[in-house]
This record gives C-alpha cells, structure tokens and sequence, in this order.
C-alpha cells in the first residue's frame, strides 16, 4: 500500500517500503533515499501546520517536550477547539472532560476541592427568622432576610419581603429576596439605596484581600425585575476607602436570568484579616446617587456602593420590583453551580448571627427561688444551638409575675435573673427570644 501520508506508516518496519511510491525497500537507490527523506519531512510539516489530521495519537509511555513545536502544543479539534493543550501546558475542553482513572490536581478553579466554596451564607434566600416571611418596609440598617441588611437614605420607599409576588423562583430553588418600591423617589447625589451582606473577616482572611497574593473571585446570582437596564453594585472593604463597583444588565422583564461577575483581588488598600468583623461588604444597588457610585471594573480609593454606568434606579419607579436568589461568592475565576447545602446546616450558619429562641411564643417557666417559699430570685437559661459570632444583642419579650429583669450573654449562652412577684410565685416568659449578633 502507497504510503501517501503519515497516517498510513506501518508500526512494522518491513511494512515501510515506500514513501508516496517512493522505494525505500532494501536495496533501493540512492536517490529513492534523498527523495524519501524530502517526502518525509513534508509530511512532518504537513501534520505541524494543521493540513494533515491525525486520526489518532495513542502513547504507551510518557512523553517529554522540551521544546515548543507550535503554538497550542497539542489541539484536537471538531470545528469548536474542543481540546487544547497549550505550550506551557494549561488543558483547554470546550465540552466534558472525563476521567475514568485518579484526577490528581492541587485545585479546583482556584479553590479548594472539599468544604465549602460559596462564601455567602442563606444565599439560597431559605431564612427569614425575624419576619416568618411577611412583608416589611424596613428603616435603614434593619436586617431583612437572614444575613441581608437593607440601607436607605431615604425612609419608607421600599419593601421587602421573601418570595414577594409569589413568583416561581428559578429552577432548583424555592425561595427567594424579594424588593418592591413602596413609594417613589428621585434619587439625588446624596441619597443612597442598596443591600449589603457582609462576610465575617473568618470567612475572607482567606481571599488574601490587600496583599500581593490577593484571589480573584467570582460573583454569581439569579436576579428577575420588572425593569430592564443596567444594575450595580459593590465589594467595599470594612473601613469603606477600598470598592469594586460591578454592573449587569437585566434583558428581559420578569425572567430570572443568571449573572456572574469575575473580580480580580484588591492587592491594595486595608482589609481585616481573621477576626470575628466585617471582613467585607457586598452590595447591590436599589438607586445609588453619584457621591456614592465610582467607575466599574476597577478598584478605587472611595465609598462606592454602586458603578457609575448605572442606568436603572429600582426607587424611582412605582411598584416596580427586584428579586434575587441563588447567591454564590467563590474563590477563581469560573462561577461554578450553585452550592446547594442541607437545610439544617444553613439554619445553623445563619444562628451564628441571629436566632430565635422559643419561636412559637409559648410560656417559659424560669425556676429554682421562684417555686420555693423562701426566695423570689427566679433563673433561666438558654443555651445557644451554636456558637454566636459575639455576646448577642437580647431582643425585647414579655413576661409575667416577675420584675427586675436582666440577662447575662455570652458567646453560647444567656442567663435570666429575675424577681417573682411574690414568694412561691410562678415566674415566666411569655413570648419568643431573639438574641442577634449580626455584623
């Protein structure tokens, strides 16, 4: 059989007796060597360039390239670039790869393999311990939905509330942050709109914020809105002199659409490292006036809360809504699906910072002095379902046939002392706890 291209040498060699009909066979002349070694190299160079395909590249061994041949090294393609291996080795698949065998890698999109990468806690919208899922329109600095704290210059212009609308959240979820405009306002330079989630600095220090080593993160989120345009917001270290304004834009009203935003790491600037405050804040914009908005795409030295290529502003159209859900904050720079966790542990992460004892409002006996005859000291304790972020602020409740009350907390604990009203009395708490340690 001519062999007419590389694809149809033989692994034997006896096999090999011509090269494009070139004789090449024991005994040939001289010149039939010349001519083949020409015809072999323009093979080589055939398959180099790309001209000549091969249909298959099997290696029993390894294989060592101390010198680059060309620039990928190595592509298989189908028209879509579907495997690249470059020169300096980074593997390219425009479709799945799979590994039958041991994947040995020292990461995953930048990250670690186990444990968890989404950074935003409740991101899935499933708590609403303070409000059980009714509307509200919150004051300025009031928490909303577990972990999401609302902000407003003005008062009064916007509600929230957790599935607002009863819209069917998108695929895979079944909750979501919901905000409607209460009563309009043209936003000025000095007025500002916007909810913030703040990241614990335990949960940050890892980002390397600040320093040279600093990760890029990716943002990710399903967002659907009456409204089509551009949005923004914000990652803004603790001290509010550091901020990445973002933009994205909503194309279609009332269609959940998934956004995602990479963000190179701030190597400059202040940023807290391990400790229990406000390690950073992300925020996204319900109507961002221009003292508090800066370019987008960047780092800059200022308070932006939002970008300046903000075209919509949510607060100054009537009854207009903005619903999120699906919240993911992870270290590369690929946004990967979201993170879904059980239910229990999530409660359990959002009751680092806020949770509510006895929610059903149902009588709590304190004891000791207040069921003797010899003493009206009343005691009760509670012991938190985990380890709050600091001593939490003690929400207010009712009781009966007591005074005097106070309330000693600590990080996993708070204490009732009080007074019956008389010897013998049986002293209580006649509603539901809140004990909030929120940033």
């Amino acid at each position: 059989m001519t062999k007419a291209n590389i694809t149809q040498y033989s692994s034997t060699p006896s096999s090999n007796a011509d090269i494009n009909d070139i004789n090449i066979a024991e005994n040939c002349p001289a010149s039939g060597l010349n001519n083949a070694i020409r015809e072999l190299m323009a093979h080589l160079k055939n398959v180099d360039t790309g001209s000549q395909a091969l249909t298959a590249l099997s290696v029993a061994g390894s294989v060592t390239a101390t010198t680059s041949l060309k620039t990928p090294l190595i592509e298989f393609t189908d028209g879509d670039n579907a495997l690249t291996i470059a020169d300096g080795g980074n593997v390219t698949a425009n479709a799945n790869l799979t590994v039958t065998g041991d994947l040995i890698a020292s990461s995953l999109n930048g990250g670690q393999f186990g444990g968890r990468r989404n950074i935003i806690i409740n991101g899935r919208m499933d708590f609403d311990q303070r409000n059980g899922g009714s509307e509200v329109v919150p004051a300025s600095d009031a928490y909303t939905l577990d972990r999401f704290r609302y902000n407003a210059s003005q008062a009064s212009k916007l509600k929230v509330q957790q599935n607002a609308q009863a819209d069917t959240p998108p695929e895979g979820f079944s909750n979501y942050l919901g905000v409607t405009v209460n009563a309009t306002h043209t936003v000025a330079s000095t007025d500002n709109f916007f909810l913030t989630y703040f990241v614990e600095g335990f949960d940050s220090a890892h980002l390397d914020f600040g320093k040279s080593t600093a990760k890029t993160v990716t943002l990710s989120f399903y967002v659907r809105s009456t409204l089509t345009g551009t949005f923004s917001g914000s990652i803004v270290n603790s001290a509010e002199n550091r901020a990445y304004p973002y933009t994205y834009t909503i194309s279609s009203a009332d269609t959940w659409e998934r956004k995602t935003i990479t963000i190179a790491g701030d190597t400059s600037g202040t940023w807290i490292g391990a400790t229990n405050g406000k390690g950073l804040m992300l925020t996204f914009s319900l109507g961002m006036g221009s003292n508090f908005t800066g370019t987008a795409g960047q780092w800059n030295g200022a308070q932006d809360f939002g970008a300046t290529g903000e075209t919509v502003k949510l607060v100054e159209n009537a009854s207009a809504e903005w619903k999120m859900t699906g919240l993911q904050l992870e270290v590369g720079s690929q946004a990967t699906p979201f993170e879904h966790l059980s239910v229990g542990e999530s409660l359990n992460l959002c009751q680092r910072y806020y949770f509510v004892h006895n929610p059903d409002g149902l009588q709590t006996y304190l004891y000791a002095g207040a069921y003797t005859a010899h003493t009206t000291t009343a005691l009760h304790g509670v012991n938190f379902p985990t380890t709050m972020r600091s001593a939490p602020t003690v929400g207010s409740f009712t009781t009966s046939q007591l005074s005097g009350m106070t309330t000693n907390t600590e990080v996993g604990f708070c204490r009732f002392v009080c007074s019956a009203t008389s010897n013998g009395s049986v002293a209580k708490i006649t509603s539901a706890v809140s004990f909030d340690s929120e940033l």
